[in-house]
């Protein structure tokens, strides 16, 4: 995936087309990994910034997505909102 202005993927994105391409609901993601469907939902809306390690690690097995490629979206997102915050500063 090309990264650059306009190419960029956030982490919801990722994950909800991931799953969408596997033809996946949230539930079957959940009882897939474990982790809480609402909870899920809410990664896929950008409602939960942060998931854990372990969210994390789970997600990047069951959807087949390489895990420092999730790191580094939750790393550009956590980036540009600290710019963001700045500037309003």
């Amino acid at each position: 995936m090309k990264e650059g202005k306009g190419n960029e993927r956030i982490f919801s994105e990722v994950i909800k087309s991931k799953r969408s391409k596997k033809g996946w609901s949230l539930k079957e993601v959940s009882l897939k990994t474990g982790i809480n469907a609402s909870y899920l939902n809410r990664l896929e809306k950008g409602e939960r910034k942060n998931p854990s390690a372990i969210a994390l690690f789970k997600l990047s097995m069951a959807l087949e997505i390489d895990i420092m490629f999730l790191i580094k979206l939750l790393l550009k997102e956590e980036e540009r909102r600290n710019m963001t915050e700045n500037c309003s500063d």
